[in-house]
């Protein structure tokens, strides 16, 4: 919830001056306030500059709206420096972040921290705190199914289930829940004073509520899903509940077919190893060099019969020459 326009100015105006003043003046809400002199003490004097740098972030993350990160810097500046001022911003950023128990508390506590207020300072503090006191409202959350996100205007409440009761101020809220693979809603809400209102939300799954994911090796094969591409080697695909038909094929490795069943918000892996195609013997390179090699043995061998064989005359001691062949020896 917002503040008023007058209220979320306070904390910006209070940053500055805690930014711009010396150590050992500060101003409380508007007036000056004397603290003692850090000048003499290093190590008081650096705790009092670590806090000036995270009260400037938390009134950065405050003006942007961010009270989640306001607070936690304000408190983180507090609790280096008890300076009343911090305490104001805290609890203004409380309020606007809907922590409205916190914000009372802290603000009856710069009360108490910040004696040298003016009597129209502390009536603005105190109308602030009778205003949440005599109108805060709570909500309360029933979000199913478990682990949706759930928004209050644009602030995180955290996952359903809420546990929690959220304390909101008078007026019109927006509650935006969300879930992967549901529709999200968003529910208005008007809240009345001192109203306690329960939220009911119920979340419907999309009509592709499931998936699946594929997986191949080698990463190069090709997969079809009921007999569509789908693509290669690994895919995600978003799909309808049901039975799906996966297959895959690459050139050298026999093709492979798996049936899945796929069931409501749930992701079906599906993990293929292929298998190398047996090729016949007589298609491989191998079979056919040793076959060539065989033959050109062979066929030296006929070679050299056939030209052994051939007569060729030897020079004998008798007349005529005696014709000599290799068959003779």
């Amino acid at each position: 919830m917002r503040p008023d326009a007058r209220s979320a100015l306070l904390p910006l105006l209070a940053s500055l001056v805690l930014a711009s003043l010396p150590a050992g003046a500060q101003r409380h809400h508007g007036r000056r306030h004397r603290e003692p002199a850090a000048a003499s003490d290093p190590v008081l004097q650096l705790r009092q500059n670590e806090a000036r740098e995270h009260f400037r972030r938390g009134g950065e993350h405050y003006t942007n709206s961010d009270w989640p990160h306001a607070i936690e810097e304000f408190r983180a500046a507090f609790e280096l420096w008890h300076n009343p001022i911090i305490l104001f911003n805290l609890a203004q950023a409380y309020r606007s972040d809907g922590q409205l128990s916190q914000a009372v508390e802290t603000f009856n506590r710069y009360l108490q921290e910040a004696p040298s207020l003016t009597r129209e300072q502390r009536s603005e503090v105190e109308e602030a705190v009778r205003e949440i006191e005599q109108t805060r409202a709570v909500l309360s959350f029933e979000v199913e199914p478990a682990g949706a996100t759930v928004t209050l205007n644009g602030r995180a409440l955290g996952q359903s289930p809420i546990a929690r009761n959220v304390e909101v101020m008078p007026g019109d809220y927006t509650v935006h829940v969300e879930l992967a693979n549901h529709e999200s809603r968003d529910e208005q809400v008007s809240v009345r004073t001192h109203e306690q209102r329960l939220v009911n939300v119920r979340l419907r799954p999309v009509d592709q509520n499931a998936r699946i994911a594929v997986s191949v090796s080698p990463s190069d094969a090709t997969i079809q899903i009921n007999g569509e591409d789908a693509g290669r080697g690994s895919v995600t695909r978003q799909v309808r509940p049901g039975s799906f038909t996966v297959t895959v094929s690459r050139d050298g490795y026999t093709d492979e077919t798996q049936t899945v069943s796929v069931a409501a918000l749930r992701t079906e892996n599906v993990s293929i190893t292929m298998r190398p195609r047996t090729r016949p013997i007589y298609t491989r390179p191998w079979f056919w060099a040793a076959i060539g090699g065989v033959v050109a043995v062979g066929a030296g061998v006929g070679i050299a019969i056939a030209a052994t064989s051939e007569p060729a005359p030897i020079n004998g001691n008798g007349t005529p020459a005696f014709v000599q062949t290799a068959l003779s020896f």
